[in-house]
């Protein structure tokens, strides 16, 4: 115990020594040391140096004399700038360090540095100068004394923050060196360094490429330096917890600098070797998070400079890897790879080469597997071979695909696939092109919504063929609500319709449905609009698709409409739409159409059409298209078997709201054991007739033109036999029901049925030509349906009459001439006299009286019993 104690205070004692003896050296040597050193060193140096303090101690860096520098800047040395450079150097604490011994010989030899707290930008510009020539060599000045050398053994940064540039190599650097130690001879021609270092990297940036970006590193090499040539020597560089080994040769030259280079790691965190990709290359690969034992082997050779990169050869692999992706539930797992990456011969993005000659993964229930090469990293051409089964419903979850919102069912497909990207002007992104397969692919019980619709695609079933871009389905059958659809055909372009919105798809195909309900299909589907009500249409004819289909369909709905047993071609093609022919039975009887259905322009859609209609049911007519808009004829007021020759023009919207103002019809129409009850017009002629005989009108045939335009119904004259009345009938009906109707009758029969006598049969004698005997009352019908007004038009009627008593009156005198022999002319000249005669008393007086009665037109015509 006393020798112990001994101990210390011998140790004690040589402490005190030992500081008093640096104390004293300090107090007398200090400002020698100090002037002597700065002094010196600033006649070495080739560019100005700044200090706030100097002090020299024996025991701040013990067992060596130092030299501490505070706020030391050090300016760059770009000969062509001569003012506003910037700082190559800056450093809150610089300690120069040397031997105590040469304090005694005035001989300085600095063999350590250390800079504490700073920074230090080096930088190379386009021609090659460099800002960090600040350092003379002594044999360059004759006036410099050779006593103050540096002969570093020992280089130390602490917290310095270091950036490189060389505009001639396109490089960038930026690090933080919490704490490195560069051991060795570094100012002879050749030395070896051991270099460790714990840095933080910002970024490493060479071109337009960033290799590394925020990482933590640490690096533990030997480094043989051989004048330019740096020879890497069990090297180790462990960066975002993977561990590296480096070795090779990196000789630097004026213009370039050439490597031969090695950097291998094994057994490496998958996640940790995707996280240091560059930006470039893992944009997309960094929503991803992975697991397993993967390795990586590379070789760099080649020049680097500011015109060429080196070769980059990398081959790589993941045995046992998990993939998950952020936000998905799902995880590709068992994944196993092996792959290639290259540069290529122009040694760039473009030439770059990505292969993957092995993978193959489970996600859920299925198993993918084939390979992958991606040519040209900047506009990647694409060439894949995928094996395999798939549950889509958990596809979707992990690879999300843009188009699909809903995706559920298995597929089993064995296919080849390749393309190339270039740019998209729409997005700025990329969109694939060329793009072609080989193969089959088999759907069962997939259930499919595309994005911004409402229509779901369920239990899709069928057998798809790949042939080059195109698509051949066999078998194919889906439902659509509670429509279904058998289809068998072919699809050009298909697999580029289906990554590219703008792609454009040709179908000819066959088309089978029990029933197709347009009710479902034609609704408005855009979520985006709430302005829509949900009982909406919207007819959106797609731009893309062009169509040819044979159909046969054996029911089909819209609204009230029902047909069967369709047959016939559909055809699409720029956004038109062509029937040519189609037929289908309806309302109990049939019909043949041709159409045509133009959405060039989505907000005036054209529609016109020709049809044929035999022996329609005239009541079911009016309820399945709904009164045709219109609530005085409806279906309750009118039976019968319609049958007619059809020509329609009209323009709608995307809602299929029909401009009123645009439609166009013409045809020839014939009614058949027709019935009109309860028809309001008609019971407005109860003054002429029974009123019990107008509410149930039967008439065995009625045959007419009929021309719509301006939103107007125009009627020519049409004879109408009933059981009512025996008319003719002419004049316009509008949209909006303004009315203006001519009617004539027979003066008799009109009598007749006022006297209730219309339930006996009278006789009418008849002209040859078929026409009645009597006198004619004309009979207008103006204003509303509503509120109709009806007159007698009594100028008709008085031009009737005249017309017919001069027709008497002429035949009259034709009977006497030929029955007394008066005048001996023959038949014909008679017959030209009476002509004659009938011609000049038409020109005297319009009225046919030969103003033997004046007749003012402009007269109230009000009706007289």
């Amino acid at each position: 115990m006393k020798a112990f104690k001994n101990l210390l205070i011998f140790l004690f004692v040589v402490i005190a020594l030992f500081i008093s003896f640096a104390l004293v050296v300090e107090h007398y040597y200090g400002e020698e040391v100090k002037d002597k050193l700065v002094l010196e060193l600033s006649k070495k140096l080739n560019t100005d140096v700044k200090v706030k303090e100097a002090h020299f101690s024996l025991i701040k860096k013990f067992p060596y004399a130092t030299l501490e520098l505070s706020d030391v800047m050090v300016e760059e040395t770009f000969i062509k700038m001569s003012k506003d450079k910037d700082t190559l150097l800056f450093a809150k604490r610089l300690f120069l360090q040397f031997n105590v011994i040469d304090i005694y010989t005035k001989n300085y030899n600095i063999n350590n540095i250390e800079l504490e707290n700073g920074f230090m930008h080096i930088h190379i510009d386009k021609t090659g100068e460099t800002n960090y020539n600040f350092w003379k060599m002594a044999e360059d000045s004759l006036d410099v004394k050779k006593n103050v050398k540096v002969e570093l053994e020992e280089l130390i940064l602490v917290n310095m923050d270091i950036r490189y540039i060389s505009d001639i190599n396109h490089q960038n650097i930026h690090v933080n060196a919490k704490y490195a130690e560069i051991e060795g001879q570094i100012a002879r021609e050749k030395f070896v360094l051991n270099i460790s270092s714990d840095l933080d990297i910002d970024w490493l940036k060479i071109g337009k490429v960033n290799y590394v970006d925020q990482k933590e590193a640490w690096v533990d090499v030997i480094l043989n330096v051989d004048s330019n040539v740096y020879t890497f020597q069990n090297g180790e560089i462990y960066i975002a917890d993977l561990l590296f080994n480096i070795d090779g040769t990196a000789t630097y030259q004026e213009n370039n600098t050439e490597l031969d280079l090695r950097i291998n790691g094994s057994e490496l965190d998958i996640q940790s070797a995707l996280s240091i990709l560059p930006n470039v290359y893992s944009k997309e690969i960094k929503k991803y998070q992975s697991s397993g034992k993967f390795y990586f082997k590379s070789e760099i050779t080649g020049f680097m400079s500011n015109s060429t990169d080196p070769s980059v050869v990398a081959n790589f692999g993941i045995v046992e890897g998990t993939v998950s992706k952020k936000g998905s539930p799902q995880e590709l797992e068992n994944v196993t790879l092996i792959g290639k990456y290259t540069n290529g011969t122009r040694r760039s993005i473009a030439s770059s080469v990505l292969d993957l000659t092995d993978f193959s993964f489970t996600i859920g229930e299925g198993k993918l597997g084939g390979i992958l090469k991606l040519t040209n990293l900047h506009y990647p051409k694409i060439s894949a071979e995928l094996i395999g089964s798939m549950e889509m419903a958990k596809a979707q979850e992990f690879f999300r695909l843009d188009t699909l919102e809903i995706a559920r069912g298995n597929l089993k497909i064995n296919a080849v696939m390749s393309g190339r990207m270039v740019d998209d002007k729409n997005t700025g992104g990329l969109k694939m092109v060329d793009l072609k397969t080989e193969g089959s692919l088999d759907a069962e019980n997939v259930d499919i919504r595309l994005v911004g619709t409402e229509n779901l695609f369920r239990e899709i079933t069928g057998h798809f063929i790949f042939n080059d871009n195109d698509l051949m389905v066999e078998n194919l059958s889906f439902k659509l609500e509670q429509s279904d659809f058998h289809l068998d055909g072919f699809f050009r372009n298909m697999a580029q319709f289906v990554i590219d919105k703008d792609a454009k798809l040709s179908v000819k195909a066959k088309l089978k449905s029990k029933v197709i309900d347009f009710n479902y299909i034609l609704r408005n589907t855009n979520k985006t609009d709430s302005t829509k009500s949900d009982t909406g249409y919207a007819l959106d004819i797609p731009r893309t698709i062009n169509l040819n289909l044979d159909v046969e369909i054996d029911s089909i709905m819209f609204r009230k409409f029902n047909a069967e047993r369709i047959k016939g071609k559909i055809q699409l093609k720029n956004r038109i739409i062509t029937a040519n022919p189609l037929s289908f039975e309806t309302m109990q009887g049939s019909v043949e159409f041709e159409g045509v259905v133009d959405g060039r322009n989505p907000n005036a859609i054209i529609i016109t059409c020709s049809a044929n209609l035999d022996q329609l049911n005239i009541n079911q007519l009016f309820y399945q298209f709904e009164n045709f808009g219109q609530n005085t004829l409806q279906a309750h007021n009118i039976m019968g078997r319609g049958t007619a020759d059809l020509h329609f023009a009209s323009i709608w919207d995307a809602q299929l709201n029909i401009d009123l103002d645009r439609i166009l019809a013409k045809g020839n129409i014939k009614i058949e054991d027709g019935e009109l009850i309860n028809y309001a017009p008609m019971m407005e002629l109860s003054d002429y007739i029974d009123v019990e005989e107008l509410k149930h009108i039967k008439f065995s045939s009625m045959e007419n033109k009929i021309d719509i335009k301006n939103q107007t119904i125009s009627i020519p004259k049409t004879e109408i036999k009933c059981t009512a009345l025996n008319l003719n009938l002419e004049g316009n009906h509008t949209f909006n029901n303004e009315i203006d109707y001519k009617f004539d009758v027979q003066l008799d029969e009109v009598l007749s049925k006022k006297v209730k006598k219309s339930k006996n049969k009278i006789d009418y004698e008849e002209y040859e030509d078929g026409t009645r005997k009597g006198l004619t009352i004309y009979i207008t019908m103006e204003g509303t349906v509503d509120n109709p007004i009806i007159k007698t038009d009594k100028k008709q009627t008085f031009i009737k009459i005249a017309h017919d008593l001069f027709e008497e009156k002429l035949i009259f005198q034709q009977m006497v001439k030929e029955e007394f022999n008066i005048f001996k002319k023959d038949t014909t000249e008679v017959k030209k006299d009476v002509e004659e005669e009938k011609e000049k008393e038409e020109e005297e007086d319009d009225s046919g009286w030969g103003g033997m009665l004046e007749f003012d037109p402009d007269a109230d015509s009000e009706e007289e019993d």
